[in-house]
């Protein structure tokens, strides 16, 4: 660097010690100057290649920079004393294009002007590596007269001119000056795009306006991450001023995109990634990369640590090749070389760098707040105060978010459109859609399944044009993923050990053979969950953190993904892509919070049928087991969304048993079907285990810890269930209506059907209506409480259960029935039609004055004697 300084010294300072022997322009004898065929010169062109290499060379220069240049003049204009001037004579004809070279330089006495610098600079023992004028072509002079013309002129601009660029001495740094340039020709094409912006119209042809807009947005985020990079504060200045027209520009571009949304395919450049990044390495360089990257990687070792990995290999290296004389060749010293000296370098070099977004989530609430302002500094900002708000008019959160400008809790999201990118830059990758939307009949799916394409949501989803999503997908590239989530301890499962739920949200592509579908390459990892406690489900606090991958999933849905590289693509960007999540796969625990749907213990337990109330849980009857009905859920979700306060939405969750998920954002989103059985927590530790331990009796009979924690109660509290008229279905439920929500007359209708369902055949017409009226009258005390609900369910699992053996027993179901309700115990007398006495059959209503609880519980008892032998009179008997 000194060295340097003084070079710039020794030509810019006129007052130093020590003046180079440079020949100057007024010593030099007058440049050959080449007439044009049509205008012919008065002097004589002396032969081109009779000049050296070097001299010819600083004629170029000098004649470049002096015929064109106004600001290479402007420099030397203000110079008080002046020994010579050499200008080229006016009277001479026009020069052309590569065949006229003009002298025109100024040579000062207190300084060296530019023809000096240009002297100073060209007279060397080689230039370019052309060693003989017998190398250098007329042309070859001319683009390089250009080439220096143009450099001349952009140096010496307003902004940068050179009395202000050698005065200050950080930018006397190669470097520097060198941002500086790049810097302000990113804020020159930013200015461009912001007045190309302003002479739009509205009422433009709507493809000059989108191209418009496109490349403006591309400019802009490719420059707002090349400004991001320069750390220097010599340039900080400049590049804030940048960032100022960057802001500008993106405004502009969100009033516009309000107005002209982007509807065409995302384009992703992946060029990058299609290339082998090792294949230019040797073997030795391979090895130090791997033991950097084991560290770094499955090790777990510190950014610092793989740092001093990498340093340490260089220098084992460079002491080895020591070894022998005359030290480390070219080829070794080019594989050393290759070796960088921080971790970050190789992760980049080998493509393993991945930018994430990090969002800072709310300690109280888990809301996760989107990095504001991401130009304005190198760092992301974020908001000081939570302000999410649960409900429409609830205060908002108001959470400190910030510690020291840091945020308290962090959630690091990475782009599952840039993850794709990546993804189909793989060989072979494309064709993998291919096949697997070949496979797909189009006779529909098979009645044997096999694998997860033997579906039937392969064959019925539709595409956002409202085509089938496969079968009618023309030449586009169809993609199915399946969603995975789970919390695990990070602290180890120990007994009274320390507890920390963390989360990880991760996708896998179903296109894929059974075998790579599950390999850690072609899985993609949404972001982690930070602890140490989840989310709260009942405040549905997941669906922060999977916003920004429905975000996504809906785009790549709708608009469709082009990439600039992919195989078997010929043309960038050439190919539509289009993707959708074809299922979640999460344990019971997991699935419902994510999916918007109530707690596995609560009575809306399943999500795939119409069947609720745990009271049915053991129930068998499949026959009568009705498919749940999207839309009625997708309106509850919508709702509970909408909700005003919480306690409108406690009264839809017991109606529509579902909360919002973000999930129903997507237009295909359909949890009767998309919300899957984990096969792991299933099959595996519940169903085959029980099995084997429980069917097959494989236990270990000398497992004592196994006869101690056995259970004396049945799995199943009954053999054969009734088939009793159940209680109003779930969308009849609720102590007070919510607004919208009322019973309309199909509500009434469906209710009326289900009662009827244990009508029975000898009574007559009018018998039948007066008992629908009644039990109608029962049904809607049922609904406004919740724990009349319960009994009715408590009332069919007494009469459902085991045998009455004994008249004990009896007895024993008599003293449970009459603890319950006067209600429920009359429902389910009306509908089994057990009174004693006919005449209740004729009433059009049944008051507690008419009828007591005892005697209703007594003919329950006795309906019950009616199907069961007692064992203690027929042992007297015999």
């Amino acid at each position: 660097m000194k060295q340097k300084r003084k070079a710039f010294d020794d030509i810019f300072n006129p007052n130093g010690r020590y003046n180079p022997r440079i020949r100057t322009a007024s010593q030099m004898p007058p440049p050959p100057q080449i007439s044009s065929s049509t205008q012919p010169s008065s002097v004589h062109p002396a032969p081109l290649f009779s000049l050296t290499t070097n001299r010819m060379f600083a004629e170029v220069f000098k004649g470049r920079i002096s015929g064109g240049s106004e600001s290479a003049r402007s420099l030397t204009s203000g110079s008080e004393d002046r020994s010579e001037r050499v200008t080229a004579s006016s009277s001479s004809a026009a020069p052309s294009m590569g065949s006229t070279l003009a002298l025109g330089v100024e040579d000062g006495g207190s300084h060296y002007d530019l023809s000096v610098m240009a002297s100073a600079v060209l007279n060397t023992t080689d230039i370019s590596g052309i060693r003989s004028a017998a190398e250098i072509d007329e042309s070859d002079l001319d683009s390089l007269g250009s080439l220096i013309q143009d450099a001349v002129q952009s140096t010496t601009s307003a902004e940068y001119d050179l009395p202000r660029l050698f005065d200050s001495p950080a930018a006397q740094n190669c470097t520097i000056h060198q941002a500086l340039r790049r810097i302000e020709s990113h804020k020159l094409e930013l200015q461009k795009h912001l007045v190309a912006l302003h002479e739009l119209s509205p009422g433009y042809n709507p493809a000059l306006i989108e191209d418009t807009l496109f490349r403006a947005e591309r400019t802009n985020a490719a420059i707002a991450s090349e400004l991001n990079k320069y750390r220097r504060r010599e340039v900080k200045d400049e590049v804030n001023a940048t960032k100022t027209v960057a802001r500008n520009l993106e405004e502009l571009l969100k009033m516009w995109r309000t107005s002209h949304p982007n509807d065409s395919p995302i384009r992703i450049d992946n060029s990058a990634f299609a290339c082998n990044p090792i294949s230019a390495r040797n073997t030795p360089t391979l090895i130090a990369y791997s033991l950097a990257l084991v560290g770094r990687l499955m090790e777990g070792m510190s950014r610092r640590g793989a740092n001093l990995l990498l340093k340490s290999i260089r220098l084992f290296g460079y002491s080895l090749a020591l070894l022998q004389a005359g030290g480390p060749n070219l080829r070794q010293q080019a594989s050393l070389k290759d070796i960088p000296e921080d971790i970050r370098t190789l992760e980049k070099r080998l493509n393993l760098d991945v930018d994430t977004t990090i969002f800072a989530v709310c300690p109280s609430c888990s809301f996760t707040h989107p990095p504001t302002s991401p130009h304005s500094s190198l760092a992301p900002s974020y908001p000081s105060k939570c302000t999410y708000r649960s409900t429409c008019t609830a205060e908002p959160c108001n959470e400190d978010l910030l510690d020291d400008n840091e945020p308290i809790k962090t959630f690091e999201f990475y782009s599952f459109l840039d993850w794709f990118g990546r993804f189909i830059a793989f060989p072979g990758i494309a064709q993998y859609s291919d096949a697997f939307c070949e496979q797909l009949s189009d006779n529909g799916p098979p009645a044997e399944k096999r694998e997860s394409a033997d579906g039937r949501f392969y064959y019925e989803v539709r595409g956002p044009d409202g085509k089938l999503f496969v079968q009618e997908r023309g030449q586009e590239g169809r993609w199915f993923f399946k969603l995975h989530a789970d919390f695990f301890n990070i602290e180890g499962n120990k007994i009274n050990g320390k507890h920390s739920s963390t989360g990880v949200i991760s996708m896998s592509c179903l296109n894929l053979p059974l075998h790579i579908r599950e390999d850690s390459a072609f899985v993609y990892i949404a972001g982690v969950i930070q602890g140490p406690h989840e989310p709260d489900s009942k405040e549905a606090e997941h669906n922060h953190y999977i916003r920004p991958l429905v975000d996504e999933l809906l785009v790549a849905y709708s608009r469709g993904i082009r990439c600039a590289s992919a195989s078997g693509q010929d043309t960038p960007y050439e190919r539509i892509h289009r993707i959708i999540l074809a299922y979640i796969s999460l344990d019971f625990k997991a699935s419902r919070p994510f999916a918007g749907l109530l707690d596995v213990n609560s009575h809306c337990y399943c999500f795939t049928c119409k069947t609720w109330h745990r009271a049915c849980l053991s129930s068998t009857n499949y026959e009568d087991w009705e498919s749940a009905d999207d839309d009625y859920l997708r309106e509850g979700a919508e709702k509970w969304r909408d909700a005003r306060n919480h306690e409108e939405r406690t009264q839809i969750e017991e109606k529509y048993g579902v909360r919002h998920s973000e999930f129903w954002r997507l237009p295909y989103w359909r949890p009767s079907k998309q919300v899957t059985v984990d096969a792991m927590h299933t099959l595996f530790a519940l169903l085959t285990k029980n099995f084997f331990r429980e069917g097959l009796r494989l236990n270990n009979p000398d497992n004592k810890e196994d006869l101690k924690n056995k259970s004396t109660t049945p799995l199943s509290p009954y053999a054969h269930r009734y088939p009793f008229t159940p209680p109003p279905p779930l969308m009849l439920i609720g102590s007070n209506p919510v607004e919208g929500t009322e019973a309309d007359d199909e509500d009434i209708t469906d209710e009326n059907a289900i009662i009827a369902e244990l009508e029975w055949d000898h009574l007559s017409n009018d018998l039948r209506r007066l008992r629908q009226r009644r039990m109608q009258a029962l049904s809607s005390d049922i609904r406004s409480n919740s724990r009349l609900l319960g009994q009715v369910f408590d009332i069919h699992d007494l009469l459902s259960d085991s045998r009455p053996s004994t008249a004990a027993s009896l007895m024993q179901l008599r003293a449970r029935l009459v603890k319950l309700n006067w209600v429920p115990l009359l429902f389910v007398c009306e509908d089994l039609l057990a009174f004693g006495s006919p005449s209740f059959q004729t009433m059009e209503t049944i008051r507690k004055s008419q009828i007591t609880k005892d005697e209703i519980t007594d003919a329950l008892v006795a309906w019950v004697g009616q199907f069961y032998i007692v064992v203690d009179v027929v042992t007297d008997a015999i």
